[in-house]
This record gives C-alpha cells, structure tokens and sequence, in this order.
C-alpha cells in the first residue's frame, strides 16, 4: 500500500489508481512467491503475467 501511494505521489496525484498498484506489484510482490519451475521465467514476470490476466475496471 505505501508503495501504491508512493508511486500516486510520484505521479502528482494525492489518490491511488489501479495503475499505480499494477506499476508496484512486481516489485513489492515478487519476493514473497516462489516462482513455478516450469514456467521459464522468474517470479517478477510471474507476477506482471497475473497482473495482466485481470482487466481494470
């Protein structure tokens, strides 16, 4: 969440958008999974793939 408000912060913005959390999760998530061997790629663009599979609204 502080990241979120960071990056809302950085943008000029005193509220947080869904953009700002999908621009943060990789990097604040991605340690936290362990990322699926067969999958061919590490856990930062496991999480970018996730994020992507859910549309904003």
């Amino acid at each position: 969440m502080r990241a979120a408000k960071a990056q809302a912060l950085i943008a000029g913005r005193d509220y947080v958008a869904p953009d700002d959390v999908q621009a943060v999760l990789p990097q604040t998530i991605a340690h936290r999974l362990v990322p699926v061997g067969d999958a061919g790629r590490g856990a930062a663009e496991q999480v970018v793939a996730m994020a992507e599979a859910v549309p904003l609204k």
